[in-house]
Formats: structure tokens, C-alpha cells, sequence
């Protein structure tokens, strides 16, 4: 430090000392306080960001819940109360379905139509056929079979994809199927009595089937029916 006029200053040398420790103090608490506020404000933070994910989230959970609601069949749109931000998608996507579901009936109906319309020429073919045994020409008779069962054979296969397709892309309501079995059995048993056939229906009441009663209706009909034909004395489903 220099002291005294500018004209002959004196320097001077100073030396201080303290005790180091109250430093080395100093600087351990402050560092334990930094670290008590870095982990208190990182749990804080870990804390909104659990409250953001899962109460800022829970709207798409409950869409999430009513979509898988859709594709099981026990609906057949998104219901439930969604918050205004969530509203217009759950709008949007309820109206897709009503689309969907609208274009598989016209895709089925379409197919229903189609099959109509094929049955009065397969059945005038099959009645060209019978004439053509009658008049000794098997051959030509044998060929129009071929052909009339070929097209039985596409007609059917198109009615099964359509209805595949509806089920498939669309869930639809859950049929119970024990009511319809014993729907189906009511009428073999009285269309059968004369053959005093026993039938034996154990279904669990919980059992159903992700689809149309008219599908469900339409299996159990075929296969308990050639099941009849063939049974000795009892039937059991």
C-alpha cells in the first residue's frame, strides 16, 4: 500500500490473518443448504410432473377406456364426460364410427341383395339342369351343376367375408347365446317330436358372442339342425 504524497509515497507491506475455519464453516453450511433446496425443489418438481401425467392425462385414460369399450361390442360409441379439450376428437371419432357402421349395413344389405338376385337364375338353371337329365344329355347337365354350385359357392363366400368384415372392423353389442339355443331348440323339439329326441342344453348364463343375434342365430340353427338329422336319441349342447 503505498501512503504519503504522490511526490515520495511510502510503501508499505500489510499482511492479515484469520482463522480459516470460520470459512471452511461458512462454505459447509452453505453447501448443505444448497443441497437440503436442490433436493426439496427436485422432489417438488418429480411431485407436479406425477400430478401433470396423471391428472393432466386422466381424459385420453378414460378415451382410451371408452375406445376399448368400442372394440369388445359392449358399445357402439364413445360415451362418458371428457373435458372441453378432449370434446371435438370424441365428436370426431363418434362420428367415424356412426360412418363405419352405416357403410358395413350397405356393404351387408348389398350382399344380401346380391345373393337375391343370384338364386332366381341358379334356380332356373337348376331347373335347365333336371331337363337336361331327362332328356339323356348328363354331360351337359353335369356341367351346369358344376357351374350352378361354383356360384352358390361364391355367393356364400362373399356373404361370410362381409359379415367377417363387419365384425371385425366395428365392435358390435355382445349376443348372449344361451336365450337363442333355447329359441333354436324350442323349434327343432317341435319340429322333431315325432322322433322323441332328448335335448340337453348347459350353457352358462355369462356366455356371449361378439356378435349380430342374426349371425349367432343363423350358426346355432345349422349346426343344432344337422345335429337333429342325425342323432340317435339325444342332442346335447
Amino acid at each position: 500500500v503505498k501512503v504519503g504524497p504522490e511526490s515520495k509515497p511510502l510503501a508499505l507491506r500489510v499482511a492479515v490473518a484469520i482463522d480459516r475455519h470460520e470459512i471452511d464453516d461458512a462454505s459447509r453450511d452453505f453447501r448443505a443448504v444448497l443441497a437440503r433446496s436442490l433436493t426439496v425443489l427436485g422432489l417438488g418438481l418429480l411431485a407436479a410432473l406425477w400430478v401433470q401425467v396423471h391428472v393432466g392425462l386422466r381424459p385420453l385414460a378414460m378415451l382410451r377406456a371408452a375406445l376399448q369399450k368400442v372394440h369388445t361390442g359392449a358399445r357402439d360409441r364413445i360415451e362418458g364426460e371428457f373435458p372441453a379439450e378432449v370434446g371435438p376428437l370424441v365428436e370426431d371419432l363418434n362420428a367415424l364410427l356412426a360412418r363405419e357402421r352405416r357403410r358395413i349395413e350397405q356393404a351387408r344389405e348389398q350382399a344380401g341383395d346380391l345373393a337375391h338376385g343370384f338364386k332366381t337364375p341358379l334356380s332356373v338353371l337348376a331347373a335347365v339342369s333336371r331337363d337336361l337329365k331327362r332328356e339323356k344329355r348328363p354331360e351337359a347337365a353335369r356341367e351346369i351343376d358344376v357351374q350352378i354350385d361354383m356360384m352358390g359357392r361364391h355367393v356364400s363366400a362373399a356373404l361370410a367375408r362381409t359379415r367377417i368384415a363387419g365384425a371385425v372392423t366395428l365392435g358390435r353389442m355382445s349376443t348372449p347365446v344361451a336365450p337363442v339355443v333355447n329359441r333354436v331348440v324350442d323349434a327343432l323339439r317341435r319340429i322333431a317330436a315325432d322322433r322323441n329326441l332328448i335335448w340337453s342344453v348347459e350353457i352358462p348364463v355369462d356366455v356371449v358372442f361378439p356378435g349380430d343375434e342374426s349371425d349367432l342365430l343363423e350358426v346355432v340353427g345349422n349346426i343344432a339342425d344337422n345335429a337333429a338329422k342325425w342323432a340317435r336319441s339325444k342332442v346335447a349342447i
